[in-house]
């Protein structure tokens, strides 16, 4: 089965001995013009954790044997079998490609041709922004048989401590940030005895303790690399009842918020924004500006190229819509994360009942079984994605309107 690893875990890999082509320039016209990918072929069933490459020049997919087993499929090759498999993932070259496989209880992780070290389990992979690292969370135990967790960047293997959350990288690839619970075990005891204890978490840059708080989560880095904002969760009081959420941005504390996620920065590093929660109702937070609470749930909201404006994906009752400034668009049942063009124009992944669709302007496209996320070409006229429909996977390309 693919697994999904956002809090669980699960191996990673590479198909050994595979080499893969660089992806072609984004500006290059091959990587806007339509092309058959890729074929499932009849013995297997849908494919399982599609992805593409950044050019959307190839594909790759898990599909399940009649033996119960899982392959990774690439082109025309094919992995060995395992018990389980992941989704896989292209580095941002497009010249790597890393899923995850469980096998008779162990866990490695291997780039290129070369296997790390045995795990009883490892998380996503996360590619430095340049492809030039890797790191991933994994789980193992200690000398006395404790079940521990590690981070592992590029084979180098953090302390253990009782828990991790995954390694976020700095654009430059000169450092990775991550947040660690020393203590979760005796909190875990404590709450099982009825007790109410806060134990402290740390957020680390490489070796580096930074910050430590009752809790810590998602961390980002500015474009440049040179800033930091994170979000803290702490109980006023003592009480497990009260729980209040801020975010921090370069050590500065800002308001504090019932709830609080996903800061992110400006491409000038010189705005933050992020969704907070206050009674009922979310709202985005740009800067020291509040927008309007009248959302019931929201997702990470992306700046536009020149930093002037905020889009995102909310909900309201149960439909999801695109908030693009002040502007609201179609309403589906699910929609992904919106991608800015150069011209500011949008387009985000959309779906409706069973299928799949892309937005790109006010033009969505045809329903679809699969689809990835969109990418604008360098005028911003068109935008392609990858697609699959029934066993064929193509890389499809759509005019901006």
């Amino acid at each position: 089965m693919i697994i999904n690893k956002r809090f669980s875990f699960a191996v990673l890999t590479v198909i050994a001995g595979l080499t893969l082509a660089a992806c072609d320039k984004y500006g290059s016209q091959s990587a806007f013009t339509e092309k058959l990918l890729a074929t499932v072929p009849q013995e297997f069933e849908k494919p399982q954790g599609l992805a593409f490459s950044p050019d959307i020049s190839q594909a790759a997919y898990a599909v399940e044997q009649s033996n119960k087993k899982y392959r990774i499929i690439f082109g025309d090759k094919r992995s060995e079998e395992f018990d389980e498999v992941g989704r896989p993932a292209f580095s941002p070259k497009g010249d790597k490609l890393a899923y995850s496989i469980e096998q008779n209880r162990e866990a490695f992780m291997v780039v290129g041709d070369a296997r790390g070290p045995k795990f009883i389990a490892v998380g996503d992979p996360v590619f430095s922004p340049d492809g030039s690292k890797l790191g991933y969370r994994a789980r193992t135990t200690n000398s006395e048989g404790k079940l521990k967790h590690v981070v592992v960047i590029d084979q180098q293997v953090s302390e253990m401590f009782d828990m991790v959350d995954y390694p976020t990288f700095a654009p430059d690839g000169s450092k990775v940030a991550y947040v660690a619970h020393p203590q979760m075990a005796d909190y875990l005891s404590g709450f099982l005895e009825g007790k109410v204890i806060y134990l402290p978490m740390i957020l680390l840059v490489g070796d580096q303790q930074v910050a430590e708080q009752e809790g810590i989560q998602d961390p980002a880095f500015s474009p440049d690399s040179k800033r930091l904002a994170y979000v803290v969760v702490i109980h006023p009081g003592g009480s497990p009842l009260r729980e209040k959420m801020f975010v921090v941005v370069d050590g500065k504390k800002g308001p504090q918020f019932d709830e609080a996620r996903f800061p992110v920065f400006s491409q000038d590093g010189g705005k933050v924004a992020y969704i907070a929660k206050s009674g009922a109702k979310w709202f985005v937070v740009v800067g020291d500006q509040q927008g309007p609470a009248e959302f019931d749930q929201l997702d990470q909201p992306v700046f536009s190229p020149d930093g002037g404006k905020v889009a995102y994906a909310a909900k309201q009752g149960d439909k999801w819509f695109i908030v693009d400034g002040d502007k609201r668009g179609q309403q589906f049942d699910r929609i992904g994360q919106p991608v800015f063009g150069p011209s500011g124009k949008i387009a985000y992944r959309a779906k409706r009942g069973e299928k799949w669709l892309i937005v790109a302007g006010d033009k969505a496209g045809p329903e679809l079984d699969q689809v990835g996320e969109p990418r604008f070409s360098p005028d911003g006229k068109k935008a392609a994605y990858g697609a699959q429909q029934g066993r064929e996977i193509r890389r499809k390309v759509t005019d901006v309107e």
